[in-house]
């Protein structure tokens, strides 16, 4: 709600179903951002402005529970074109932001740009007789009607052009929108664009932005606009571009609204979703610190709409007023259709169609594998995790972990026995696939009764891997019931040849009060007992494994010291003091082992980072890796 200046309404509390005060957890909270790069409308001078913002938001905006992807209208990002939390995924889509935008003119002469051929279009007449009068004058012969509907095709054939590329890239916004319908919650979508005109064509474009405002709703996303030109001008100042003699100023006074047409499309996708539209400023990084505020906090209002027709297309409009409070205003998404236009032509396609044959249980455990979206009938989460060990070289550790109260258990012989497939697959950055398998593995109970959902079942399983960025897709299918979970996590892993200082992943399991503390002859591995979900107990302790790697020798051996954060919404919640890492003759200078343990019943339920960071006295060189965890 918007006035001259900011107003948040105080007094509105959250209610539960009864209608009494509900707490709000102000903790924990997270955010799902989608940057939508238009690229097809992205001059290259803009593409560096594009990439600064974006770069802000990972190194600076982007917190501890969030998620973000940067996508973009061509789809040259490619495989990398993901929701993820990892800064090193986000950068790397960020590197393959390029400029596709296609100049949308011609060889002919005067020289005539796109905000022209639009004029001509729709029938400005100083402008088509600019254009028939430069025509006549090279071409003396030629009649007027002849001269005018040379102008006419030629700026039709332009228009043409301008409406595929700009279709092209609402195409592309609604297909984000629509898949983020997979993820919970409410969803910002951030669109950077040069800006494009979409005053021709008026019923294509107008029906598309009715299907994107309609989608966001469903979808439950907000469309924020970004001018990725800043402050500019029109393009008859642009010395890049040719540009035709006009004395007599017809053209210059038509440039004058050149920029507001081009910022049209801004305004209408975010005043449709409920946004705001980012424009004229050189300032984008500020802009978009506002507007992450702004979509944090929010009212949430419902309504029951009256049921239409249920095979009806109709687009209804949507307006929100305060009583008494002319003076503010309600951002709101304003419109939907009665049926989903997607749902209505899936209704249409059943009724053509054939009924099909059920895939075979492969089948469905490979779409799964391969499905963007993450199936969660079967809980199942994944742990991956690499290290250099001395015998097997650089490794990729993945444990993918199934809820046991989950899995369909029967009596065989006076035990307790269920059966699941498993299958795991790992992609380089391009997609291309590099390592998997498939195995279906048999599960005993340890008691009479079937495990409970603390008695996990964990499938491990390791990788020779080189250094590079990867995705590990899991998933896991109960033989019985056919129920399915998947899981995707990513991975960096460092090239360690280099001989910069390096860290391994940083391996955490749970030790529980019953296992005790655990011999001094046991080492760190024995007395981890292993939890790919990285769930803990409030009672219980996290204990950790790290290796580093290329630390610098001083006279003897290196010198190294390990800092242990514990952070929660980003702020430090544990800050231990430097210590040096302990080296004895057993020693591995190569891989040098830290462990230790955190007790975790002073830390109250909740999401946490767990930071290590590793200082090289000798070289004068640091290096730090986190894990996230959760307490129960």
């Amino acid at each position: 709600m918007t006035a001259s200046r900011r107003v948040y309404l105080r007094g509105i509390a959250r209610r539960s179903p009864e209608g009494t005060a509900a707490n709000v957890r102000p903790l924990d909270r997270s955010r799902t951002i989608y940057f939508f790069v238009d690229d097809l409308h992205l001059s290259p001078t803009s593409v560096g402005m594009a990439r600064k913002t974006l770069l802000h938001f990972i190194n600076d905006e982007l917190g501890q529970n969030d998620e973000a992807a940067v996508t973009s209208a061509s789809g040259q990002i490619g495989f990398l074109q993901q929701v993820t939390s990892e800064r090193a995924v986000l950068r790397a889509a960020v590197e393959r932001v390029n400029s596709r935008a296609s100049n949308i003119r011609d060889f002919e002469r005067p020289p005539m740009n796109e905000y022209q051929a639009l004029a001509v279009d729709r029938n400005q007449r100083e402008i088509t007789d600019y254009f028939i009068e430069q025509i006549m004058r090279e071409n003396p012969t030629l009649t007027r009607a002849t001269a005018e509907n040379m102008v006419t095709e030629r700026a039709r054939h332009m228009i043409e052009q301008s409406v595929s590329v700009s279709r092209n890239t609402l195409s592309s916004l609604e297909n984000v929108v629509r898949r983020s319908a997979e993820i919970p919650g409410r969803k910002l979508v951030l669109f950077i664009s040069d800006g494009f005109f979409t005053q021709s064509a008026s019923s294509l474009i107008t029906e598309q932005l009715r299907r994107i405002t309609d989608a966001a709703a469903r979808s439950g996303v907000v469309i924020y606009t970004m001018d990725a030109r800043g402050l500019t001008t029109n393009s008859s100042q642009d010395p890049a571009q040719a540009q035709a003699y006009d004395p007599s100023g017809r053209l210059q006074r038509l440039s004058t609204s050149e920029i507001s047409a081009a910022q049209e499309i801004f305004h209408n996708l975010a005043a449709d979703t409920g946004g705001r539209a980012l424009v004229n400023t050189n300032s984008p990084e500020r802009l978009l610190t506002k507007a992450l505020q702004d979509s944090s906090r929010y009212y949430l209002l419902a309504w029951q709409p009256e049921r239409g027709n249920e095979h009806s297309s109709k687009f209804r409009r949507i307006e929100v007023k305060l009583l008494n409070h002319p003076e503010l205003n309600v951002i709101v998404r304003r419109g939907f259709y009665d049926t989903a236009p997607e749902e209505q032509a899936r209704t249409n396609t059943a009724r053509n169609s054939r009924p099909q044959p059920s895939p075979s249980p492969d089948a469905v455990l490979l779409e799964a594998l391969h499905s963007s979206s993450r199936r969660t009938s079967l809980p199942t989460t994944l742990a991956v995790a690499y290290a250099n060990l001395r015998n097997d070289g650089l490794t990729l550790n993945t444990g993918l972990q199934i809820e046991g109260s989950a899995l369909d258990f029967q009596n065989t012989n006076g035990q307790l026995t269920a059966t699941a497939d498993v299958a795991c697959a790992v992609y380089d950055d391009e997609g291309k696939f590099i390592d998997g398998f498939r195995h279906q593995i048999g599960i005993t109970a340890h008691s009479s009764t079937a495990p409970t959902g603390r008695s996990p079942v964990i499938y491990v399983h390791q990788f020779k891997i080189t250094p590079g960025l990867y995705q590990v897709r899991s998933v896991a299918r109960d033989a019985r019931t056919g129920r399915i979970g998947s899981a995707v996590q990513w991975i960096e892993i460092p090239d360690m040849t280099r001989g910069n200082l390096s860290l391994s992943s940083v391996f955490i399991a749970e030790r529980s009060e019953a296992q005790g503390a655990g011999s001094q002859n046991q080492t760190p591995q024995e007395i981890i007992s292993t939890n790919a979900d990285h769930i803990f107990q409030r009672s219980s302790s996290l204990r950790f494994l790290i290796y580093v790697y290329n630390a610098k020798r001083a006279s003897s051996e290196p010198d190294v010291a390990v800092q242990i954060q514990v952070f929660r919404d980003d702020q430090p919640v544990v800050t231990d003091t430097l210590r040096k890492i302990p080296i004895d003759s057993s020693t591995d200078l190569e891989r040098i082992p830290y462990a230790a343990e955190i007790p975790l019943q002073d830390l109250p339920a909740g999401r946490y980072v767990l930071q290590l960071t590793v200082i090289d006295r000798v070289a004068r060189a640091s290096a730090s890796q986190r894990v996230s965890f959760d307490i129960e």
